[in-house]
């Protein structure tokens, strides 16, 4: 798989976002149409699927529970944007301001010795560093657990995320 770089993420970015700007209102009320039809496409998708589980064999039932565990992630997201959507606008975070936390330096959150430190994640107890880092990124080795400058921020300040987007900018 190939991937994209940063500059011309960036780049995409904020494209994106002037034309949230440029589209406005009228722009933002599409935007909620458009995650409310989705929304409504996955849950007459359930209900299909609900009753193809209810009236077939064990081996289509097995296959329709792992799809039907799927929609919901499929979901999520959704209903997430739109009640961000709802919500005002007062103290609102802006994408350039995600942005700038996730470029903010982990090595100040975590002191790390040689590249490594221990896990944050709270699941397994290290007895040696099993965490390293790239720029911004940190991943376990021993349970997996990964996280940018963002996530960091929560674990180890206990904050909420537009708390932690707000505290890495200041």
């Amino acid at each position: 798989m190939q991937q994209i770089p940063l500059e011309m993420v960036k780049d995409i970015q904020n494209k994106i976002a002037d034309l949230k700007i440029e589209c406005g209102e009228w722009g933002q009320d599409r935007r909620y149409k458009y995650l409310l039809e989705k929304s409504l496409e996955i849950d007459i998708e359930r209900d299909i699927g609900t009753s193809i589980y209810l009236a077939n064999d064990w081996n289509t039932k097995a296959l329709m529970l792992w799809v039907l565990s799927n929609w919901e992630k499929l979901q999520k997201p959704l209903l997430w944007e739109m009640e961000n959507m709802l919500r005002p606008k007062d103290n609102q975070i802006t994408p350039d301001m995600i942005a700038r936390a996730r470029d903010y330096p982990i090595t100040q959150l975590i002191e790390f010795t040689r590249g490594k430190t221990r896990c944050i994640s709270g699941t397994h107890t290290d007895t040696n560093p099993s965490m390293s880092y790239k720029p911004n990124f940190l991943h376990c080795f021993s349970c997996g657990y990964h996280a940018d400058s963002i996530a960091v921020c929560m674990q180890v300040k206990n904050l909420s995320f537009p708390e932690a987007v707000k505290w890495l900018n200041s």
